[in-house]
């Protein structure tokens, strides 16, 4: 009996194991999913270790792919990127002096630092850069205080913006993002403030930063910080050539944080990973990115105009002419216009197109009249690309006979109107030759008269002597 109870106790034992054994690989499969790399376009939410997160396109803020993203959660230093936009919209001088006060030490001793020291003066975009790329806490402290005169003021500007942005469930307590429990936003919610961020040419400089060199002090000398996003760098395993910024965040509530940018031929998307892992959320955010470019489509000038044609209304066309007329003008091959892309979301087609068609812009050399060939240049079409206007020659793509017209001197006339633009020198020839032999003639003329009058004279004096 005691045999048979041992080994019922083992076997309890070894299936508890086997249980335990199952339970973590199927764990792990969940944290890890099935991801295809080969098509990064069927990613699902097991496919992602975090446990919120989102895609954004940049543009017209539609949300491409969402996991959990309108879930509260602890945002972490990503609360920095609302920091620094509302510092950069507070502050218009980046390159006075800012005097770190002692706000810069109250702050947690587990705090990110950038180390400045209470007296030191840095520009104020030296601060934002310490704050953005080293996650200084203290950095953000003393840029509060600079911009705002308190803390607690500064907050309040950026929970303002947040409400700007349609933020609805965010709430910032500090300038930095150290945990409070009434310190929370979403996945979509920092999109939101991510994508209005990049809106600012100065932020997207320091989004996008690798290194910068924080100035010297009467307490230090020049002194040079560097990026702590691993997609930024070539050699790490993470490297994403694509990304264009933002900014991480980490503690131990809010895990493993980042909200980034990408960009990549004319297409540019926000992503947001919340409570992932190390290294997790850096193949989190490629794989977000990768699902982005898949849904878009690129297209050409000469597709676009393909699919938004122009055409040309001749004048004096042929009644039997084929198209009434009209005449669907092609743009010269080997323009500039050649290199123009557009890149969109297949919902977007159609109001891309249209856009497209409205930004275009005609010039008729001359009212376009029959006959013409295919082929014939008959203006330029210009279009603004990246605020410069851009233009190339458009030509007629088919023949187009003209109208008979019966043999009148009207009808005559706009032919030797043609004739005399075309060929001044041979018309002032022609008038010259006529003009002497207008003279010959009447030189002719009186000439002949004048002897016509002489027979008579002398027809007179001789029958007046004769008789």
């Amino acid at each position: 009996m005691a045999e048979r109870s041992t080994r019922s106790r083992l076997l309890a034992l070894l299936a508890a194991l086997f249980l335990a054994l199952a339970l973590c690989v199927c764990a792990m499969a969940e944290e890890s999913g099935s991801y295809d790399s080969a098509d990064p376009g069927s990613l699902k939410d097991s496919d992602l270790v975090a446990k919120a997160a989102l895609v954004m396109d940049a543009k017209t803020g539609t949300v491409l792919y969402e996991k959990n993203a309108r879930r509260k959660t602890f945002p972490a230093s990503t609360t920095k990127i609302m920091a620094c936009l509302v510092a950069l919209e507070n502050f218009p001088d980046l390159d006075q002096l800012v005097t770190v006060g002692p706000e810069a030490g109250r702050i947690p001793a587990d705090s990110s630092k950038l180390n400045i020291r209470e007296g030191e003066q840095y520009p104020m975009i030296d601060l934002l850069y310490g704050m953005m790329m080293r996650s200084g806490n203290d950095a953000s402290m003393t840029v509060a205080v600079a911009v705002s005169g308190t803390v607690e003021d500064f907050v309040d500007l950026m929970n303002q913006k947040a409400r700007e942005l349609g933020c609805k469930d965010t709430f910032f307590v500090n300038p930095h993002g150290y945990h409070d429990e009434a310190h929370v936003s979403t996945a979509y919610d920092l999109a939101l403030i991510a994508r209005a961020a990049m809106e600012n040419r100065t932020f997207r400089e320091i989004a996008a930063a690798r290194s910068y060199t924080m100035s010297s002090t009467s307490l230090r000398e020049k002194w040079r910080i560097e990026t702590a996003v691993n997609m930024f760098v070539a050699t790490s395993k993470y490297y994403y050539p694509a990304l264009i910024g933002i900014k991480t965040g980490y503690h131990s509530k809010a895990g493993r944080c980042f909200v980034g940018a990408a960009s990549r031929d004319g297409m540019e998307m926000i992503s947001v990973v919340l409570r992932s892992k190390e290294g997790a959320m850096w193949t989190d955010t490629a794989r977000l990115f990768d699902y982005g470019f898949t849904r878009y489509h690129t297209m050409s000038f000469s597709q676009m105009f393909d699919r938004a044609p122009i055409y040309a209304s001749i004048r004096n066309a042929a009644t039997e002419d084929e198209g009434a007329g009209l005449v669907r003008l092609q743009v010269v091959p080997g323009t500039a216009l050649d290199g123009y892309k557009t890149a969109f979301l297949p919902e977007q087609l159609d109001q891309v197109l249209a856009e497209f068609g409205q930004g275009l812009r005609i010039q008729y050399e001359e009212e376009p009249t029959a006959p013409i060939m295919a082929g014939d240049i008959l203006g330029t079409i210009t279009m603004d690309v990246d605020g410069a206007p851009v233009s190339a020659p458009v030509i007629a793509s088919r023949d187009v006979a003209a109208q008979p017209q019966p043999f009148t001197l009207e009808s005559l006339m706009p032919g030797v109107a043609r004739f005399v633009r075309s060929q001044p020198l041979w018309v002032a020839l022609g008038f010259l030759l006529v003009l002497i032999i207008l003279i010959l003639i009447i030189r002719h003329i009186a000439t002949s008269r004048e002897r016509r009058r002489r027979r008579a004279a002398y027809e007179r004096y001789r029958r007046g002597r004769w008789r």
